[in-house]
């Protein structure tokens, strides 16, 4: 079943709340870094990037499923948030430097359990992600540790960024953070 079918068939199937470690880092004060805009690829019908508008950050989603960008479209409507979201594969090399050039410069790259298949094409979007964010921009990690270790993943990412790990037993969860310049 792909992500389109699987949301217009059972709607909101990871619950209302965003992913654990983002709703620890809001609780935390986390944004009380400044974060003004963020970019937050694969967020489905938005349970991740709508907790980052309700916090007051400028949000730009995407997601491969049409059902469920328009579901937060219409949620931010009705919550009037700075959220936009759209429909983009970034596996295709095309839509993602289309859509990292729309949203760049963002302070914060929320990849919670977004992930493309093909590790190359992977890295050539972490890539293009970097490159949308300021200077110290921040990027949060969220997968599962069976998918790939802190160490893993951080090899899927370009060189110079300083991490912090925070992972679980079951999640490799990840703040990385840009140089300055």
């Amino acid at each position: 079943m792909d992500w389109e079918e699987r949301y217009a068939r059972f709607g909101r199937v990871f619950g209302d709340h965003p992913t654990p470690f983002l709703s620890s880092l809001l609780e935390s004060g986390f944004l009380s870094e400044g974060f003004s805009a963020a970019l937050v690829p694969g967020d489905g019908y938005g349970r991740n990037g709508l907790a980052l508008a309700r916090a007051g950050v400028a949000v730009t989603a995407c997601d491969l499923s049409p059902t469920a960008v328009r579901r937060a479209a219409e949620q931010a409507r009705r919550e009037s948030l700075p959220y936009v979201s759209r429909a983009a594969d970034l596996a295709d090399a095309s839509q993602a430097e289309a859509f990292a050039r729309s949203v760049a410069p963002a302070d914060l790259l929320a990849s919670l359990w977004f992930r493309i298949p093909d590790e190359a094409a992977g890295c050539r979007w972490n890539a293009l992600a970097c490159r949308a964010l300021r200077p110290a921009g921040v990027i949060l990690v969220v997968t599962a540790q069976g998918l790939a270790s802190p160490r893993e993943e951080q090899s899927r990412w370009p060189s110079g960024i300083v991490w912090e790990d925070r992972s679980t037993t079951e999640e490799t969860r990840l703040i990385g953070r840009l140089p300055l310049g």
